[in-house]
């Protein structure tokens, strides 16, 4: 047994639980307590991947050398509850990525404009786009065999890093509310820093007025708020990676 480890639980000290260099990865994530008391004492934080949750950064890492090979891992990402699972759009998906993106409300906070005419032809359109492309991976978002939204891995091509990426979702605004955005988007990001190992770091892009949104985020494990410098209505928030 480490010797940190080993100590956590021989010490008197009420605070033992809350020391953030006794403790092993594989004692699994954060708790809420956990996060509130690290992030008051300016502890760092990793997010992990494989647990899809926060540890801290200086924890001990017992896990890689008993991870499972990514064959024995379900290749759309973590599994999710209520039936959602995420895949790629199909040009059969047309009418219902017209019927759900067809709503004005939808396209209050999006970054791009709607566009106009908005029909068949441009759905289908746009779904070829969506698979077509090597420096993007979007998934429709299913839920017990309907779609209700998307995700969406963009790589950056103006200069960023290599070893980050913006990520980006929407949901019919049917479903908003329900914990759905938040599971999807909690699996999602976990599946790309499994499939993209260079990944350290994914930002995602929400106006500012868009509380709900950040929210969601937030609890995906999203931080480090701030604004776009590129436009100051819009915040940029931070995911990354599990360092081992």
């Amino acid at each position: 047994m480490h010797a940190d480890f080993r100590n956590a639980f021989n010490s008197d000290d009420p605070e033992a639980e809350f020391q953030p260099a006794r403790r092993q990865r594989s004692q699994g994530v954060l708790t809420g307590a956990e996060l509130r008391k690290y992030r008051a004492d300016g502890v760092q934080l990793a997010y992990d991947a494989l647990q899809t949750g926060w540890v801290t950064a200086c924890c001990v890492d017992d896990l890689s050398e008993t991870q499972p090979d990514d064959d024995h891992i379900w290749a759309e990402g973590p599994a999710m509850s209520q039936g959602l699972r995420l895949r790629a759009w199909a040009r059969s998906d047309a009418d219902r990525f017209l019927e759900l993106l067809g709503d004005p409300d939808l396209w209050r906070f999006m970054p791009e404009a709607r566009p106009e005419p908005f029909d068949r032809t441009v759905a289908e359109a746009l779904i070829e786009v969506s698979n077509a492309s090597n420096h993007h991976k979007v998934r429709a978002i299913e839920m017990q065999g309907r779609i209700v939204g998307q995700v969406r891995l963009k790589f950056d091509d103006t200069g960023q890093a290599e070893d980050t990426a913006e990520v980006s979702y929407w949901l019919g605004r049917s479903y908003w509310g329900q914990g759905i955005g938040t599971e999807a988007m909690r699996s999602f990001s976990a599946m790309v820093f499994r499939d993209h190992p260079d990944l350290r770091r994914l930002f995602a892009r929400v106006h500012c007025d868009n509380a709900a949104s950040l929210r969601l985020l937030a609890k995906v494990g999203f931080e480090n708020k701030r604004p776009d410098p590129a436009d100051p209505a819009w915040c940029l928030v931070d995911l990354r990676r599990w360092r081992a």
